[in-house]
This record gives structure tokens, C-alpha cells and sequence, in this order.
């Protein structure tokens, strides 16, 4: 393991290793370690035992192969456990960039297929902390990472291969293949998303400020279409991720990139405003102690209004509409109440279009989904456009069945925006008495509660 030989054997294989293809060629010389997967195992050696330099020398070989054999480079790195240690150890301490990045990329791969049994050997080698620290550092450093030439595919690459990557005469390469932040992103998420702690420290490592400036650089810059636009999805990911601790949602730091999710929601790549909605999404979920004091008592009523400009509402409109999980719902419900608490909002054309899904969401939403929906509708009910609609009208009769429920708040919710729907309409309150059940009684009862002398 110590001798010159091996030294020696490594440095050619890793020259080997660099070779680019040639137009005579039918495929790169490396390609022979993909064909026979049992001669990695002497280099998953050379990794989790050898001093540095080998070390170093085995990851740039390795690091190749995440394209083509992801998975057999995590089964072979997990079963040689000791090899993340070693993988952390040098991406925090290799001078060699191509080191940092690609043993970043190995990590993904046997995150991938083993997390639970990576994390695990990660925490025991005790570079968990400092390996996040390190990673935070390369996305801040992504445009030297940049220049970088070696081909680490991120997800979309190397786990999700596209038409023109199977059967094609030419490979396109993702342009994502060079950015060793993007990488570092990647995995970022997945330890962020096994433990609450690893949140944190991705907090207190500056991750937050890191992801707000890589957003903001992205969303203001006109020519953003022609850079690492992968990497913004997986931002918005890891966001996504973060946001599902309450002391990450309540950092300073949370309301400086609001403007930039909103800005993602109106993106023309899918994948861009679907991850953003999920970080929206994530913002909300801890009630009052997150979303709420986040927005609605640290934020003005310009950062309303900034996502409200930037396609908020209709893309929050839009996921209610894809039914999704209770919590989730009952959150979006929420945020847009909090929205249209600015009057100026509930002016936009899509805060009509939302009755119908929140009245959707009074029909078959959970209880604390319907609670926030008909709370939502009483901002909504303050203009007289959207009560004299159609979509309103809708909503009267899943109200009427709310003031029959157990919880005196959802009663309460219900009956103030039904008061709010029938202000100043005769008619509207009349028809209360052509509706299933007995409405009438249902407020009277509900009126005998709140009396003082009762």
C-alpha cells in the first residue's frame, strides 16, 4: 500500500483515467473499470486505507465513473464503510479541487443507495459537521468550480438519463457536469433531510446566505437561462428541505429569499416552480411559530406584494389544485389568507381564481385544511368583486355544513365569512333558508355562546 509501485500504478491509471475521447476512439480508456465492476475494489481500497496521496489518486479515478455505475460505486464504497470517512476527510482537506468535487459525487452515490448506513459511517468518522461546513464553502466558491473538467453528473445526469443519452450516436453532456457546487447542493440535501441537527448546522455554516445569494444572482441576472440552472432547482430543494425546521424558517436570513422563490414560481421550467412551491410550501408548515410570524409580523406588505407581482398566487392556486397531503394544503390555505390580509392583492385576477380551490379545499379538505381555507375566504370576502362571483356563491354551502362541527373555531371561521359573503345582499341572505339542514339554527346556537350574559 506504501510502496512506490503502487504510487506508481495509481498515477497512470489516473492519466488514464483523464484521457479524453478521441474521434478514432469508440470509447475512453477508463471505460474498461465500467465493464469489469470487481476491478474497483482494489481502488475502494486504495481510498479507505491509503495515506493521502492515494487517497487523493483513487477519488479521481472513481469520481469517473458516477456517470456510468452509480450504483455499483455505492454498494462498493458502503461496503468498505471506513471509505466515506476517508471521502469527508479529503473533501475537506484535498488542495486538489478535482478531489473535493469528486469525492463530493462519490458521497452522492452511496448516499443514493445506502443513506441511512452512509449516514451512519459518516457520523461515526466524526466529520459530519465539518464536511457540511466544507460543502457550504463550495457552493459559495461554485464559479471556480466551474472551470473544473470532470464529469460528475448530479441527479438529473447521472440517476435520470435522458432520450439523448440512450441510443444516441453523441452524448450530451449536462452543463452541470463541471459545477462542483451543484454537487455539493446535492448532497447538502440529503443529510439535511436525515436529521433535524444537520439543518441547523447547514444554518449556522452560512448555508442560508449561501442560497439566498446563489438565488438572487440567478433571478437578476438576464442571461441565468445559459448557466447552472440545475443548480436552482436543487437550491430550491434543499430550501424546501431546510424550511422543515422552525428555527431555519425563523432566521433573518428566510425573508431575503422569499422574493427569490417567488420569482422561481413563475419560471418557465417546471421543475423550477415545483421545488419552489414546495419551499413555500415548508414555510408554512410550522403554523404560526413559522410561516406566520415570518410573513405576517417580521414581513411588510411590499414582500406581499413582491410575491404576489412575481406569479405567487397562481402557482400556489395551481398546487392546491394537484390535492396535496393534508398538511400540506392546510399550509397553502394559510399563506394565502395571509397574503390577501394586503387589500391590494386580493385586486389581482388570480386571487378570484382561487375561491374555487380553496372552496374545493371547504368540500374535501381535512379539518384544519378547511379551517384555513374558510379564513382565507373571509380576507377574500372583503371585495365586493369577488362576493358578487360565482366561485363565492359556491362556497356557501360547505360553510353552512362547518358550522355544524365540534371545534368552535371552525364555527366561528365559518360564520364570519359567511357574514362577510352576504354583506349588504338580501337575496344572498334569504337563500340561506333553501339550504340543506338548518343553517338558521346552527348561527343561533352559535350567537347563544358568544352572548355575555350566557
Amino acid at each position: 500500500m506504501n510502496g512506490a509501485d503502487t504510487a506508481d500504478a495509481l498515477e497512470v491509471v489516473a492519466l488514464l483515467a483523464k484521457t479524453k475521447q478521441g474521434l478514432s476512439a469508440t470509447y475512453p480508456p477508463w471505460a474498461a473499470f465500467a465493464e469489469v465492476p470487481s476491478s474497483l475494489e482494489s481502488l475502494v481500497y486504495c481510498l479507505a486505507e491509503g495515506p493521502p496521496s492515494q487517497q487523493d489518486k483513487a477519488i479521481e479515478i472513481l469520481s469517473r465513473l458516477c456517470g456510468d455505475q452509480p450504483v455499483v460505486l455505492g454498494d462498493l464504497l458502503i461496503a468498505r464503510s471506513s471509505s466515506i470517512g476517508s471521502l469527508a476527510n479529503r473533501i475537506m482537506n484535498s488542495s486538489s479541487l478535482e478531489v473535493r468535487v469528486g469525492g463530493t459525487a462519490l458521497l452522492v452515490c452511496s448516499a443514493k443507495e445506502h443513506r441511512q448506513r452512509s449516514m451512519e459511517a459518516l457520523d461515526l468518522s466524526g466529520y459530519s459537521k465539518p464536511l457540511i461546513y466544507a460543502l457550504v464553502d463550495m457552493i459559495k466558491q461554485n464559479s471556480i468550480c466551474s472551470s473544473l473538467e470532470i464529469e460528475v453528473r448530479t441527479p438529473r445526469g447521472f440517476f435520470e438519463r435522458s432520450a439523448l443519452q440512450e441510443g444516441d450516436d453523441f452524448d450530451v453532456l449536462d452543463p452541470s457536469t463541471v459545477l462542483g457546487g451543484t454537487v455539493a447542493l446535492w448532497l447538502l440535501s440529503i443529510i439535511s433531510s436525515c436529521h433535524n441537527k444537520n439543518k441547523l448546522i447547514v444554518m449556522e455554516a452560512g448555508g442560508l446566505e449561501a442560497l439566498s445569494d446563489k438565488l438572487l444572482s440567478y433571478t437578476s441576472n438576464s442571461q441565468a437561462e445559459f448557466e447552472d440552472t440545475e443548480g436552482i432547482w436543487i437550491s430550491a430543494l434543499l430550501l424546501a428541505i431546510l424550511f422543515q425546521d422552525a428555527t431555519v424558517v425563523l432566521s433573518p436570513t428566510t425573508m431575503r429569499i422569499i422574493p427569490s422563490l417567488a420569482h422561481l414560481l413563475r419560471s418557465d421550467e417546471m421543475i423550477h416552480r415545483f421545488f419552489a412551491a414546495h419551499a413555500m410550501a415548508s414555510l408554512v408548515c410550522n403554523g404560526s411559530k413559522g410561516m406566520d410570524l415570518t410573513i405576517a409580523n417580521s414581513g411588510s406588505d411590499t414582500n406581499k406584494l413582491i410575491m404576489a407581482e412575481a406569479g405567487a398566487l397562481d402557482a400556489l392556486t395551481k398546487y392546491l389544485s394537484l390535492s396535496p397531503k393534508d398538511s400540506t394544503e392546510a399550509s397553502i390555505s394559510e399563506l394565502l389568507r395571509i397574503l390577501f390580509k394586503n387589500p391590494e392583492i386580493i385586486r389581482y385576477e388570480a386571487s378570484l381564481i382561487s375561491v374555487n380551490q380553496l372552496v374545493a379545499v371547504l368540500h374535501l379538505g381535512s379539518r384544519d385544511a378547511r379551517f384555513s381555507a374558510a379564513r382565507a375566504l373571509q380576507e377574500l370576502f372583503d371585495a365586493q368583486n369577488i362576493r358578487d362571483s360565482e366561485f363565492a356563491w359556491q362556497a356557501v354551502q360547505p360553510l353552512i355544513d362547518m358550522l355544524n362541527a365540534a371545534s368552535e373555531s371552525e364555527q366561528e371561521a365559518a360564520l364570519v365569512a359567511l357574514i362577510k359573503l352576504t354583506s349588504g345582499n338580501t337575496l344572498k341572505a334569504a337563500f340561506f333558508t333553501d339550504l340543506e339542514g338548518d343553517p338558521l339554527e346552527s348561527i343561533y346556537k352559535i350567537f347563544l355562546l358568544h352572548v355575555p350574559w350566557n
